[in-house]
Parts: C-alpha cells; sequence; structure tokens
C-alpha cells in the first residue's frame, strides 16, 4: 500500500514530519473551541484458512469519524469528520501478521461515537494451481458503508494522538452461496475496530522508507517515502525510535545501530505509539513507531516467508524448517537477537515455534544457500484455525451463558466464556453497523455464526458469536 498517498498535505502535520516548509492554515478538520487532536487508523486482517485465496483485495474509499450514534448516510456529509477520502485498495492476506498505517488526519478534540467505513469493492483470487487465478466479487451488503461501534466512547483528547486499529475479519466476512456448479461469495463484514493503548498496543505496524535526520545519540531517526535526491515538500516521515529496537545488516546477520546511516532504505517493524519529547515540532504530540526490529535495506534485501513450522527448533540459536504453502521448504536460521511475536502483538519467545505452527519469517538468503534463511524476525499463530457452525438460535441459557443452534446437520450445543466475542451485525437503511454486545443480546430465533474449537462430545466452545441482524 502506498503511504498515505491520498492524504491532504494539511491533514497530517502533527502526525508526520514534514520535509520542508508547510503553511498550517491547510489543516483540515480542526476546531478552535475544543482544540485539536489527531486520529491514526491502521489496517489489518485476521488469519485466513491457508490455501483458500491467494488474495483479498478490499478498495477503501472513505472512513469517517461519526458524532451521533444515530446518523444515517443521508446527512453524513454535513456531520462526519473524515479521515481519508479516495481510493485505495490493499491486500488483506498481506496484513494477517501485522497492522499498517492507513490515515493519519487532524480532528476537532471531543467525543464519537463510531467510525464509518465505505468500501467500493472486494476482490477474491483464487489461484488454480495452474499458473492461472479466478476471481469472484462478492456482493457487499447494504450500501458501502460500515459503521463500527467499538466499546464505548471514541475520546479524542486534544493535543494528543488516539490510534484506532480496524481489524476487517475477512475469514468472517466472506460466505459461500452455493449454486450448484460453481459456487458464489457473498460479504458480510465482519469487522472490529480497536482503540491502542500502552496497556493494548495492539499488532506489530511494519513501515518501509529511507532514514532521514538520524540521531545515534537520543536513539531516534525518521523514516520518509522517498530518497533525499527525489524528495518533496509534500513527502512525509514517521518518527522511529530505536530503544527496543534490534537492528540487523542487509546480509541478516545482526548489526549494532551504528549501521544505519542517513538515506539507507529500511523496514521498521514495532508499535506505533508517542513519539518522545525530543521529537516533538509540534503543539499535538506526534506518533511515532517504536521499532523491535530495524531491517537495513528494507524489501530489497529481506523477504517475508509464510507457512508452517515443519521441524522445529531445538533451542534459541538453532534452525527450523519452514514449509511454505505449494512452495520449496526452507531453513530459517535462529539469530540472538531475532525477535518473536504472536500475530496479536504479544511478546514470544523461541519455545513458541513448534511444528505445524503457522509463522511468517522475516530473512535474508544466505550468500552460500538461497534455501537458508538467517532471520530477523518470527510471527507465530498461536492460535489454532476456528471450526464454525451457522444455523438459528434454539435456545438460551443466561445462567449458565451457553445456547444451543440448530444447523442442517443437527442441534449444536455452544458454551461461552469471559473472552468471547459477541457481534451484533444490523442493517438501518444503506448502512451497515458492527457493534460489540454482551451475552444478554442473544435471542431464540436469532441467525447466528458461531467460530470456536470443536469439543470431544460435539460442543463448540465458542471464540466469536456473529448475530446477523441484516435481514
Amino acid at each position: 500500500m502506498k503511504f498515505l498517498r491520498a492524504m491532504g498535505i494539511g491533514a497530517l502535520s502533527a502526525i508526520l514530519l514534514v520535509i520542508g516548509c508547510q503553511n498550517d492554515s491547510q489543516t483540515t478538520n480542526t476546531s478552535t473551541e475544543k482544540g485539536v487532536g489527531r486520529v491514526a487508523v491502521l489496517m489489518t486482517d485476521a488469519p485466513t484458512a491457508p490455501g483458500t485465496f491467494s488474495h483479498i483485495y478490499l478498495t477503501v474509499t472513505g472512513v469517517s469519524l461519526l458524532v451521533d450514534d444515530d446518523m444515517t448516510s443521508m446527512d453524513e456529509s454535513s456531520s462526519a469528520v473524515k479521515l481519508f477520502e479516495g481510493e485505495e485498495t490493499i491486500d488483506l492476506l498481506n496484513l494477517t501478521n501485522h497492522s499498517e498505517i492507513f490515515a493519519l488526519t487532524d480532528v476537532p478534540a471531543g467525543d464519537y461515537e463510531k467510525i464509518r467505513l465505505t468500501v467500493s469493492k472486494i476482490e477474491l483470487v483464487k489461484d488454480l494451481g495452474d499458473g492461472t487465478t479466478e476471481s469472484f466479487l462478492p456482493q457487499l451488503t447494504g450500501n458501502h458503508k460500515i459503521d463500527l461501534n467499538p466499546r464505548g466512547t471514541i475520546h479524542v483528547e486534544a493535543n494528543a494522538t488516539l490510534i484506532a486499529q480496524i481489524d476487517v475479519d475477512a475469514e468472517k466476512s466472506i460466505h459461500i452461496v452455493e449454486k450448484g456448479i460453481k459456487d458464489d461469495y457473498n460479504f458480510r463484514p465482519v469487522i472490529f475496530v480497536t482503540i491502542i493503548t500502552d496497556e493494548a498496543p495492539g499488532k506489530l505496524v511494519r513501515h518501509s522508507g529511507y532514514v532521514d535526520s538520524l540521531d545515534a545519540v537520543a536513539g531516534i531517526f525518521n523514516v520518509c517515502d522517498t530518497p533525499l535526491a527525489e524528495r518533496q515538500v509534500t513527502d512525509r516521515c514517521l518518527v522511529t525510535t530505536l530503544a527496543n529496537a534490534n537492528v540487523f545488516a542487509k546480509d541478516g546477520l545482526p548489526a549494532a545501530a551504528g549501521a544505519l546511516t542517513n538515506d539507507q532504505k529500511v523496514t521498521a517493524v514495532g508499535f506505533l505509539g508517542v513519539a518522545p519529547p525530543s521529537a516533538a515540532t509540534a503543539l499535538v504530540a506526534l506518533a511515532a513507531l517504536h521499532a523491535e526490529v530495524v531491517e537495513i535495506g528494507g524489501s530489497d534485501a529481506w523477504s517475508t516467508v509464510r507457512g508452517h513450522v515443519g521441524i522445529a527448533p531445538m533451542d534459541a540459536l538453532s534452525s527450523f524448517t519452514v514449509l511454505p504453502h505449494e512452495a520449496t521448504p526452507v531453513t530459517a536460521q535462529l539469530q540472538n537477537t531475532t525477535k518473536v511475536f504472536a500475530r496479536n502483538g504479544a511478546r514470544l519467545d523461541t519455545t513458541a515455534i513448534v511444528q505445524d505452527a503457522e509463522v511468517a519469517v522475516d530473512g535474508v538468503p544466505d550468500s552460500m544457500d538461497a534455501m537458508l534463511l538467517k532471520t530477523s524476525l518470527v510471527v507465530v499463530d498461536t492460535h489454532a484455525m476456528l471450526n464454525h457452525v451457522e444455523g438459528i438460535v434454539l435456545s438460551v441459557d443466561d445462567a449458565t451463558h451457553s445456547l444451543v443452534v440448530t444447523t442442517t446437520s443437527g442441534d449444536v450445543a455452544v458454551r461461552t466464556e469471559d473472552g468471547t466475542k459477541i457481534v451484533l451485525v444490523t442493517k438501518n437503511g444503506d448502512v451497515v453497523s458492527n457493534e460489540f454486545v454482551d451475552f444478554s443480546s442473544i435471542k431464540a430465533g436469532d441467525k447466528v455464526t458461531v467460530y470456536g474449537h470443536t469439543e470431544e462430545d460435539g460442543s463448540v466452545e465458542a471464540e466469536t458469536i456473529v448475530i446477523d441482524n441484516t435481514m
């Protein structure tokens, strides 16, 4: 995804450092009465069953903050605060292991009720295995507008940055429509929005570009979209910190922070948060990427291999085998500074790299053996792919927080626990809404899809329950 290519000059002034001069009067969506805050939107995707699709392209044409919980599409133009307006196509399958910065915008400080996501198209691409592909264009529910209701009010504080992670769960959103000889697909959006905090930092964020304004003593630099010789006054640079970062050279080996130089191409992977005071060049707090890994050479040297673990590592400095989907196996060599994370951003160690686990490995091929990767980062899927059942709720037991779902193959008992997510999908006019609800919202007669783990007795331990009230 081209970083922020559709955003206006002024809309990002307090989030990113500006190369050259800028007229602050261009900033949009500000309020002199309440003050100005900033909103950063991250886009990501939950894991999708391997091999189902080779690409899932989602075209986004708008992201807005809505003040009124009852706002419809008719009054959006006058009351919504636009975070993004344009057209951006992203491949959701590239975002299963990390988030990417989608938009950063000035907004009036205050309370907002929901985020509205507007999409124009979703394209599913299947690899047929003979060098050809087949594409499907699922029908979009509603008028392409999807309202996302987080748990609680969205509070944008003056002179501060709020970070919202939008998780488009493609696995739960795409549904097969059986049509005899050839199946078709519908897209019923199941999308989660999470407000990122220090206590809940979200998934890893990946950002690539060129080093600028390197301050080795302070451990801070900017990652700019373009090299210095091509830089324009409108180009943007993201503040990046090195306090927690392990640096790797172009050959894949660990390196000191001193190996970084201005105008080097790099990829930084870490967590988005508030920049240190030394980087605050505006009244509003800057956002910064607090890097965990910095890969010198960026995509020119480094690549990501996805697959499942064949042979697990014996210890923290040994190697393991990665079996990519429909590709040649590779060997990944762990190093003393290789970092390991879960897909949800949790910090792990090498003991999490177990046989059959789904992984994504950043590495550089060894100069003597192209099938041996020297690794900087391993992202592990710590959750097994979920089973799902779909049907009508037959009965609900409020005392035990369990229910019975009637499916085409019989009745299924479903149990919930404290961490079970329950999402209500509704349709109001031409707008589809996603809202987190509690167990009491489930009623007999509801159409539901339950995602979870099937127990030996045939019951399902639910991780997510989607209540579909769009009909």
